[in-house]
């Protein structure tokens, strides 16, 4: 049986992305609801988008790359198999909180394609479900899913996958001005042109400019409390500080600039006391030794 926490975490990404599956197989559209804060915004949004522009997004999804990449988002794409119990196929997706019906007709749409990707997530995750389909003799594969393109492509910003993040920033001893967004958010959209503005004023000065996709990085958001999108934050040395000021460049430069120096000083104190502290333990030392026995 699969861990609780891998199945619970699998429940929201897995219904979504097979429910998907079975829309695209079946050529009808359709949008995911978001558990966030501008959950609101990306309805509209997407009542709004263009057909060719939810083509678009539809081919988006299943995109993936080498098999061998431990981290960021994977998708696992199950074959159909003849030697598979309908019915056994279908308990497997219940035990990851798809309902009956949806999978039973995951299944007539599985025997059509003859393959589908049925589920994203972490990779661990995904072998588990694949362990489960092949004790029912179906093979699957299972590919990290490549990265959408952002609004922060060719631009001074970085954006990190959860792993690099974590390593680097949280982790790291790099201070860096970070914006947390998801490819729906239209708030995200806004406030990217100012945000990419921000990175080439800091540019060279001791601040990495960094953003993070929410959707492709759910423990790091998880992690650090974002209830929104965006967020920024100045992080470092692991310790957050949020950014509620005006999305404008010279504003958020600012604020990256003054948290930096606020770093320099705190550093240039502790460094000051530390050597104070070790002078006056030389001096006690010596003053120790002249005494008689």
């Amino acid at each position: 049986a699969m861990r609780r926490d891998g199945v619970m975490q699998m429940k929201l990404i897995c219904y979504v992305a097979l429910v998907a599956a079975l829309c695209a197989a079946q050529d009808v559209s359709v949008q995911p609801q978001q558990q966030d804060t501008p959950q609101q915004a990306q309805t509209e949004q997407a009542q709004q988008a263009s057909p060719s522009q939810k083509q678009d997004a539809k081919a988006a999804r299943p995109a993936t790359t080498s098999t061998e990449a431990p981290t960021g988002p994977h998708v696992l794409t199950l074959k159909y198999s003849d030697d598979a119990d309908p019915e056994q196929v279908v308990a497997v997706f219940a035990q990851m909180g798809v309902p009956d019906e949806q999978a039973k007709k995951i299944v007539v749409a599985l025997k059509q394609k003859g393959s589908l990707p049925v589920i994203e997530g972490p990779r661990e995750a995904c072998e588990e479900v694949a362990q489960l389909f092949a004790r029912l003799s179906m093979q699957s594969v299972i590919e990290q899913k490549a990265r959408a393109p952002s609004e922060f492509d060719d631009s001074a910003v970085e954006v990190l996958d959860e792993a690099s993040f974590k390593k680097q920033i949280i982790e790291g001893e790099q201070a860096a001005l970070v914006m947390f967004f998801a490819p729906w958010c239209g708030h995200c959209k806004a406030a990217a042109p100012e945000f990419k503005k921000a990175a080439l004023r800091l540019r060279g000065g001791g601040v990495r400019v960094i953003a993070i996709d929410g959707d492709q990085c759910p423990n790091v958001v998880r992690s650090l409390g974002i209830k929104g999108f965006p967020t920024i934050q100045y992080i470092s040395r692991g310790k957050s500080v949020d950014y509620t000021g005006p999305r404008s460049a010279i504003a958020m430069g600012q604020f990256a600039q003054t948290r930096a120096r606020l770093d320099g000083i705190k550093s240039t104190v502790i460094s000051a006391f530390g050597g104070v502290k070790t002078a006056m333990s030389k001096v006690l030392g010596r003053q120790d030794a002249k005494q008689p026995a």
